[in-house]
This record gives structure tokens, C-alpha cells and sequence, in this order.
């Protein structure tokens, strides 16, 4: 595994291994506007969280401590807590479409944690690419995606046998990783030379690098599979990738350092945190223009929606906590009151 050279130029950068996140100064919304979304609860959630992935059912959001080095298991309904103790450097993760288990990025073991959501413990870990950042799992639930973003390349895990079954090289500096609702292929955000790498997963071969931006991070794919998002940290830029022709369709400027991007179930709305700001800003995905946004934790990193639509979480890193934000979909005319959900 090569060394990776970047170590300052961007916010998230490697130093021995580890995620160094820069905080910005923070300009907090004391109320928002009536109809808003609005952060209806805040939980202490231990040191530096990253990132947060929910339950196919809801139940449950679980949310890694990068400093830590634990996963905290939430439950929705109470906000109850238990902890999981794992490795070192506890980054990206995601829960299998069954909901039977969570799959942990360790940036700075190098491997990947299973964790049986059944029984909220870690069962094994699997050796990986240098300085694994986020994780993915196929819609079938039959592979993980595992972006190593200081060797550039991405590990693929088999799950019925948690053992890694192909290795292949993408661009530089590996961060986010979508698949397709029908998993023919997957989309790779590379941080460091500010591309998309699409790949093509009955052979794990790249089939086209589409430019997008200077600093990419996070990225989801809408649940009709028509357009890419992602998110531009340097540039404080959302990407809309068209998937049909594999183009950038539009760049929405959204405000200061975005880091992850999560798509309503519906695929109306997308989510996405300003670590530079520690607000949640939405886009609406009809005209890709910018919406509202809301106060939440400092230096927020991850966001994930709940699977029936009616809240995101999101990981305030620097702040250690997770904010809980209620969305208000518009009101329907001649209705009466909020639509919570879809």
C-alpha cells in the first residue's frame, strides 16, 4: 500500500492515519422560520462523531465515535443509548438491507468491523485497503464497498463469508461511495483529484471518471437512480451528476465546507451538513436550488434520514452530540398542519 502525499490541503486530511477535521468558526440560527425544520432533540453522543447510519426499520441509528473508538447504538423512540466497543478510528459506516449487521470503517486499523445489530457487538474485523473512510453495502446486501483512501483503491467484502474477494485501484483519495437502487454500478467520490469514478459491479472495473469539483466527500444516488449528489467540501458546492449520461447536470452552491449528503426517501429533498457553518441546509431536488437550513452540532459530518422520512441525524463532530431534526415537508393546499414523512 503507497503512502498517500495529501496531508494539509483539504479539511480532511490524513495525519498518522487519522482524521484531522479543522473547525471553523460556527454561526448558529437561534430560532428558524416557522414551517422550517427544526432540531427537536440533541443527544450526547461521546467523542468526534462521524458518521450515522439507521435500521432498515427505523428502530435503531447507529453513530461511530472517531475519537472514541466505539459505535454508539441509539434508539429512536427513547434516544436510549449502549455503547460498542471497536477498533481504532471508527469512521464511515452501514447497515445491511436485512438490518442483521453494521459494517465499520477503521481508519486507523485498516480494517473493517462487523458488529451484530442483534446483539450489539463486534464479531470480527477484516483487514482492508490504508485508511478506510466509508463503507457501502450492495442493495442485495450480498457485498460492502470499502473506500481506502490513502492506498486508492476499493476493498470489496463478501458477506456471507465477511472476507475480501476483489481489490481494485480508483482515483485519488477515495471518500464517498453510492450504489445504484438496482446495484449494476457504483459511484465513488475521490477527494483529492476532485473526480467520480463510475464502476461497474459485475467486474469491478471503472467504466468512466467524470470531473466534478476540487474537495469531494460524501455522495448518495436519488432512489429512482436518475441523478448522483455530492458533495464539494472545498469548493462549498453540491455536484448533480446526471447517471444517465454520466454529466455533471448542476453545481448548487450550498455555504460553507459540506461534508456528506443524504436523499429523502421519496427523493424529494437532499440533506446535507455545512461543517464550516454547523447548520443542515436542504436542497429540493425538482429545481436543485437551496432551501432552508438549521442550527445544529459543531462541525457536523454525517447525516443520515430516518427510513420513513420524517427526521435526519446528524453528527456534530467537535461538539460531541448528534441533533435530531424533525422535516416539514410543504403543506398541501386545502390541508390542514405539517406532513411529517412520506
Amino acid at each position: 500500500m503507497k503512502p498517500h502525499a495529501h496531508t494539509t490541503s483539504h479539511r480532511f486530511a490524513i495525519r498518522s492515519g487519522a482524521v484531522v477535521l479543522t473547525a471553523l468558526a460556527a454561526t448558529l440560527v437561534t430560532a428558524p422560520p416557522s414551517g422550517a425544520d427544526v432540531v427537536i432533540r440533541t443527544i450526547g453522543a461521546g467523542d468526534g462523531p462521524f458518521g450515522v447510519a439507521f435500521t432498515p426499520d427505523g428502530s435503531r441509528a447507529f453513530v461511530t465515535g472517531n475519537l472514541s473508538n466505539n459505535v454508539i447504538s441509539i434508539a429512536t423512540t427513547s434516544g436510549v443509548q449502549g455503547g460498542i466497543d471497536v477498533g481504532q478510528g471508527p469512521a464511515g459506516l452501514a447497515v445491511t438491507p436485512d438490518g442483521a449487521r453494521a459494517y465499520v470503517a477503521q481508519l486507523l486499523d485498516g480494517n473493517v468491523a462487523v458488529i451484530d445489530t442483534a446483539t450489539d457487538t463486534s464479531t470480527t474485523s477484516i483487514d482492508v485497503g490504508d485508511g478506510p473512510i466509508s463503507v457501502a453495502v450492495s442493495p442485495d446486501g450480498a457485498r460492502v464497498y470499502v473506500a481506502n483512501r490513502s492506498s486508492d483503491d476499493i476493498s470489496v467484502i463478501e458477506t456471507a463469508t465477511n472476507t475480501v474477494t476483489s481489490t481494485f485501484a480508483v482515483g485519488d483519495g477515495p471518500f464517498g461511495i453510492a450504489f445504484t437502487p438496482d446495484g449494476t454500478h457504483a459511484y465513488i467520490a475521490n477527494q483529492f483529484d476532485g473526480a467520480v469514478d463510475v464502476v461497474d459491479t459485475s467486474n469491478n472495473s471503472v467504466v468512466t471518471s467524470i470531473p466534478a469539483g476540487v474537495g469531494l466527500a460524501g455522495i448518495a444516488i436519488a432512489p429512482d437512480g436518475k441523478r448522483a449528489y455530492v458533495a464539494d467540501n472545498e469548493a462549498g458546492t453540491v455536484v448533480v451528476i446526471d447517471t444517465t449520461s454520466n454529466t455533471v447536470a448542476r453545481t448548487v452552491p450550498v455555504g460553507e465546507g459540506p461534508t456528506a449528503v443524504a436523499v429523502t426517501p421519496d427523493g424529494s429533498r437532499v440533506y446535507v451538513p455545512l461543517s464550516g457553518e454547523a447548520k443542515l441546509v436542504s436542497l429540493e431536488t425538482a429545481d436543485d436550488t437551496a432551501g432552508p437550513s438549521v442550527a445544529v452540532g459543531l462541525f457536523p459530518v454525517g447525516v443520515a434520514i430516518s427510513p420513513d422520512g420524517s427526521q435526519a441525524y446528524v453528527t456534530g463532530n467537535n461538539s460531541g452530540t448528534v441533533s435530531i431534526v424533525q422535516i416539514e415537508y410543504p403543506t398541501p393546499a386545502g390541508s390542514l398542519g405539517s406532513l411529517f414523512g412520506s
